[in-house]
């Protein structure tokens, strides 16, 4: 299985975004179970 979560926070990498640090807690979470993660910060795009 594998999950992709879009990150909305307004700041560019490398700026810290606590969206993208609660992202990681669930991702975290995911993987734990064997699920392949991606994250997008669509601030970079």
């Amino acid at each position: 299985m594998r999950a992709t979560c879009l990150v909305c926070t307004l700041k560019r990498s490398p700026a810290e975004s606590n969206s993208e640090s609660l992202a990681q807690v669930v991702l975290g979470a995911l993987r734990e179970q064997g699920v392949e993660t991606d994250v997008i910060r669509l601030a970079d795009h």
